[in-house]
Parts: structure tokens; sequence; C-alpha cells
């Protein structure tokens, strides 16, 4: 017995000089990683049963639709304002539109309409927005000034029943 504990001993006064005694260097990885921000929302928009889809971003953050003589353009873009989003829709800014706004649920909807130029003669446009605070929410409408009236109605309607649906 007394050997086994002399060996217990022995074991235990030369294990000890196997710790360490100093801090490990420790290797951290300090990676920062970037979320990419993905909008919110998306628009539910029941469109005319004759519009056809003529094209997509790659992105899939816009998309044209073609009605007759007409375009309808559904954009989502991200934006740090409300002008900033104006602006790359239209081409203005909201002082030269001077939209309509009406409190809708989830945000502010902004509705305005303005006239340009394009190869086929003038355009009457008229269009929606919507700002979350880090994206713009478009639907807008072209079609030749002369077919306004002829469309009209149906855009009244597209316009009303458009809303944003969260994702």
């Amino acid at each position: 017995m007394k050997r086994i504990l002399l060996l217990i001993l022995i074991l235990i006064l030369t294990l000890t000089g196997c710790a360490v005694n100093s801090n490990p260097d420790l290797e951290c990885v300090a990676d920062t990683i970037s979320y990419e921000k993905n909008p919110k929302f998306y628009f539910d928009t029941d469109l005319p049963a004759e519009a056809v889809l003529t094209s997509v971003c790659d992105d899939g953050c816009c998309a044209l639709f073609r009605y007759g003589e007409c375009e309808i353009y559904q954009e989502i873009i991200p934006a740090k304002d409300v002008e900033s989003g104006f602006v790359a829709v239209t081409g203005q800014n909201m002082e030269q539109l001077a939209p309509l706004k009406v409190s809708s649920f989830p945000y502010d909807e902004y509705r305005f309409a303005w006239t340009a130029a394009g190869e086929g003669g003038t355009y009457s446009c008229s269009g929606k927005i919507y700002f979350d605070g880090e994206y713009c929410y478009a639907l807008t409408v072209r079609c030749p000034e002369a077919l306004k009236k002829s469309y009209e109605t149906v855009f009244l309607e597209l316009f009303a029943e458009a809303s944003l649906e969260a994702v």
C-alpha cells in the first residue's frame, strides 16, 4: 500500500510540471457580417386581364407590363428618403410634382401625375409611391396623351386597389 501511495505522490508531483503557467495566445477571427436588407413588402395589384408581362429585372424588384398602348411599371427602389424615390421614378422632385399625400396602412401613400415627352409624342403618366424608410415602392402608368381618357377608368381602379403586402 505504501508503494501505491508513493507512486501516486510521485505522479502528482511530476504531472504538475506539465501545467501551462502562462496564458495561451488566443486566436480571434473578427469578420464583419453584412446583412443585405431586402424589401419588406411587395405590391398586391389586380392588373387588367389583358396586361402582359414584358420584362422583369434580374433582382425581381421591377416589372414592366404592356396593356394596349400603355405601360404599367412596378418598382421597388432603395432610397434614403421619399424625395430620392420620386427622382428615381419620375426624374422630377416632389416640389415639381406636388403629390397628394394619403394616409394609409402601413405607410403613407403619395399619388402624383406628370407628362413626359417620348419618341411617340407626349405621354400622360400617373403613379403612387409608398416609402418604408429604406425602399420606395412605386406603381406607375404611362400612356399616350391622346388615349388618356379611354384608359382613365381602368387605371383609377388599378391605383385604388393596389396595396402593399408583407413579404
